[in-house]
C-alpha cells in the first residue's frame, strides 16, 4: 500500500489539488488509480 501513495505522488495535479471541488479531486484519483493499474497491473 505504501508503494501505491508513492505512485500516487508522480500525479503532480493531486498533490497541489488544483481542482477544489471533492468531485473533480475524486474524478483525478480515479484517473490516476486506473492508469497506475494499467501500467502497473496490479
Amino acid at each position: 500500500m505504501v508503494r501505491f501513495y508513492g505512485w500516487l505522488k508522480s500525479f503532480r495535479r493531486i498533490i497541489v489539488r488544483y481542482g477544489r471541488l471533492a468531485a473533480i479531486y475524486k474524478a483525478l484519483i480515479t484517473i490516476a488509480c486506473t492508469t497506475i493499474h494499467l501500467k502497473y497491473g496490479i
